[in-house]
């Protein structure tokens, strides 16, 4: 049996560490963005049919057409198609996640093969499994959503292994180079780093630069050329424009500051960061938010330390570079694939994300397994527990990611000076509040820490407009409707546009008994807003009624079956209002309409008592 063992190639071995390291998340939830990306999206929960809109539609066009400037039709691709097969479970994507991220590993490993000049094995394998264990990996195979950062670097380990597996390169070659490149820049627009590190990896392998590998350089850059114009085709062709809150001081602390040398010095320090968490992965946080992440001064002591390490580890590369090494171009390598990511260049739509850092982490263990060692068999027990220390991590953060309720109450511990984090945190607490299975106690705790944490999140930004409007639902909730209106009152003296602010405020002064001034509210934001305004009409409606005012009642009534006519509650309640108006006829004919959409006891007895009432 050991013998057996011992014979099974160590790829496999490395494939099979990573299916059972990641096993456990097959069980868990959707969380984070996996709502926006495929709960909410329309395109994606339209399954096969929706297929055509991926594909000329920007990534998150499906959810109310917000364009976020980006173009990831692979991955969406195959959440369509999970969704098609297994409508609405997590399970299809999670498994996807972690058999492909099994691949990648042994991808990396048999990589990893090729580039490390060792004949120690052992060596060889810690390496690989050093890619494996890295705790960094956990939010993209954790999270549905991250597969398009595991299809890129999929499509882009392929391309590698493709180019470096031969000497010499055949014209069929070159077709598939493309076509995988082109697949990784269609799974998520940072692989673009790809056209420069493939060919900087392949020459130094070869220790030469060949004509092979300049009219490779080319193709890649005519690929690159012709994704960058469909992809500005297609963001440019939405109905929207790349929404402007994407590239703010609420997502990204560069842009909370105008000074230059400040933008920089932030985008430096966020990028040691990322170099910082390869080498000590803790701890792990969702969201680096600008409030976990302030701006760093030009002249400040994190800016110089971080402006040094990143050029020392420059002018390092650039010297083994010219020697034609592998860890030199390794390094180079690295700073290529952050780039993109790093806010140095230019800003992104999120401040720092481990996510982000996946790719990097190839070239960076590449790196690590180019380094000679004086004595492997007195390193291997310090080796062996720094992997252990990464699974041991690694096990220890996949609970996190079940659902978001987990990951936030979580996250928000380790990084308390982050208002998305106790934004995202009470906003998954309201939600379990909802859930009516709980027993009623377990919820008024829930609804009672959301309040809490909707009221942090505003002491550390106080402009959040979405976290005055939840907390005042919260207050609602909580049958607080003083408090509630006071919320909304201040938020709408600041913002008297944000129109879902009266919606709500009109709801809760309901609930309150006030029905002349939630008539008012309501009304004013069916008149104005774009979402949601055959529910306005409706309560304006029941508002009107609650007034005796039923010629009211009629008009807001019929203006909410006029955009939803499957609204059996507005034709019963347009049934009393003409009722107490003696008119009869058109009672009876509006239960009717109530009764062929939902036949209940309730309706039924209505319809009765008004058809006994006709002609009386």
């Amino acid at each position: 049996m050991t013998n057996a063992l011992k014979k099974i190639p160590q790829q496999y071995w490395i494939a099979l560490i990573a299916l059972l390291l990641y096993l456990p998340s097959v069980t868990h939830s959707f969380v984070y963005d996996d709502e926006i990306a495929i709960q909410k999206h329309e395109h994606v929960q339209n399954g096969w049919a929706g297929l055509p809109k991926i594909w000329t539609t920007n990534f998150l066009n499906g959810a109310y057409e917000f364009n976020d400037g980006l173009y990831r039709p692979i991955p969406m691709s195959i959440w369509a198609i999970q969704e098609a097969l297994v409508p609405d479970s997590p399970f299809p994507g999670h498994l996807t996640n972690i058999v492909l991220y099994a691949i990648i590993c042994l991808l990396a490993f048999q990589l990893l093969q090729q580039f490390i000049p060792t004949s120690n094995q052992l060596w060889l394998f810690a390496s690989g499994v050093l890619f494996v264990v890295h705790p960094l990996h956990t939010e993209v195979v954790a999270n549905i959503k991250s597969l398009d950062e595991l299809c890129s670097l999929f499509f882009a380990l392929l391309l590698l292994k493709l180019v470096t597996n031969k000497t010499t390169l055949q014209p069929v070659d070159y077709v598939f180079s493309a076509l995988l490149l082109l697949g990784a820049l269609l799974s998520k627009e940072s692989a673009i780093g790809w056209v420069i590190v493939v060919p900087l990896l392949v020459w130094a392998k070869r220790q030469q630069w060949t004509n092979e590998l300049t009219f490779l350089s080319v193709v890649f850059f005519a690929v690159g050329l012709g994704w960058y114009a469909l992809h500005q085709y297609i963001i440019k062709s939405m109905p929207n424009p790349v929404d402007a809150d994407l590239f703010s001081a609420m997502t990204n602390s560069t842009m909370k500051t105008d000074n230059w040398l400040d933008k920089k010095a932030t985008g430096i320090w966020i990028t040691t960061l990322y170099l910082l968490k390869m080498v000590f992965p803790y701890p792990l946080i969702s969201d680096y938010s600008p409030d976990g992440i302030p701006v760093i001064a030009a002249t400040s002591i994190k800016a110089f330390l971080g402006t040094a390490v990143l050029t020392v580890l420059v002018v390092i590369g650039v010297r083994l570079s010219w020697k034609k090494t592998v860890l030199g171009v390794a390094i180079l390598s690295w700073f290529v694939l952050i780039a993109p990511v790093s806010n140095i260049f230019m800003p992104i739509g999120v401040n720092l994300a481990e996510r982000l850092a996946f790719a990097p982490t190839f070239v960076f263990v590449l790196a690590v397994g180019q380094l000679k060692l004086p004595d492997w068999h007195k390193l291997r027990i310090p080796a062996m527990v720094i992997l252990g220390i990464g699974a041991v991590v690694t096990l220890f953060r996949i609970p996190d990611w079940k659902d978001k309720l987990t990951l936030f109450e979580a996250d928000v511990q380790k990084l308390p000076e982050s208002y998305k984090l106790h934004y995202n945190y009470a906003t998954a607490l309201n939600d379990r509040f909802d859930d009516e299975t709980l027993p009623q106690g377990e919820r008024n705790r829930a609804l009672n820490k959301a309040i809490e944490h909707f009221n942090e999140a505003l002491r550390i930004r106080p402009e959040h407009a979405d976290t005055y409007n939840n907390l005042g639902n919260a207050y609602r909730r909580a049958e607080n409707y003083e408090k509630s209106v006071e919320i909304y009152n201040a938020l709408l003296t600041d913002k008297p546009n944000y129109w879902k602010g009266y919606y709500n405020r009109g709801v809760t002064l309901f609930s309150w008994g006030r029905y002349a001034e939630a008539r008012k509210d309501l009304r004013l934001y069916a008149q104005n807003a774009q979402e949601n305004r055959g529910a306005a009409w409706y309560w304006a409606g029941v508002c009107s009624g609650h007034l005796t005012d039923f010629e009211g009642a009629i008009n807001d009534l019929n203006q909410s079956l006029a955009i939803n006519p499957n609204r059996w509650d507005a034709y019963n309640f347009l049934g009393m209002a003409y009722g107490n108006l003696n008119q009869w006829p058109k009672a009876v004919e509006s239960f009717e309409k109530a009764y062929q959409l939902n036949s209940s006891p309730e309706i039924q007895r209505n319809l009765e008592q008004a058809r006994g009432m006709v002609g009386k």
